[in-house]
């Protein structure tokens, strides 16, 4: 919002979302009736698992608060990685405290239950030009995203089981 009285609405041209498991780490399908909200909202700088790179940087780039500035020809990419340690028993939770972030490949005692790792991307256009972004949150730090198990669970689970815990 470089004048916020000229400000204009930017949609986003493509969101990419996967699912993937730890090397090594058996995962289970979500429950039926599991929902998650991952990121904050409110957040006014970077969080430790939402943020934004451009494009071309990778998956693996390092993620900063605000949207950088991209060249003309690579869209400037939003991303939210949901925690995937369960506590087995809540199915949804208003702080989401039924969830948790893996430390050093493994679960927490208090969620020992490794669901799958999802990871969303939103791709918005670039013009390689500087501008300041906010999202309809208020701020551009506030990256955040909702998912609401809405799979066939005979069919998630065999999913899971052919793609995300194949050995090999």
């Amino acid at each position: 919002v470089d004048d916020p009285q000229a400000a204009v609405s930017v949609k986003p041209d493509m969101a990419r979302v996967w699912y993937s498991a730890p090397r090594g780490q058996r995962v289970r399908a979500f429950p039926a009736g599991f929902t998650l909200i991952a990121g904050d909202k409110a957040a006014t700088t970077l969080q430790d698992h939402a943020g934004w790179r451009c494009e071309f940087a990778g998956p693996r780039a390092p993620l900063s608060a605000t949207p950088p500035d991209c060249a003309t020809d690579e869209a400037m990419v939003g991303v939210v990685r949901f925690p995937n340690c369960w506590d087995g028993t809540t199915l949804t939770s208003p702080t989401q405290s039924h969830m948790a972030y893996r430390t050093n490949r493994t679960c927490p005692t208090t969620h020992p239950v490794a669901l799958p790792e999802m990871t969303q991307e939103v791709f918005w256009p670039s013009d390689g030009q500087e501008h300041e972004y906010a999202l309809s949150s208020g701020n551009p730090a506030g990256l955040h995203a909702d998912f609401m198990n809405g799979w066939n669970q005979a069919a998630l689970r065999n999913q899971v089981r052919r793609w995300l815990n194949r050995r090999g």
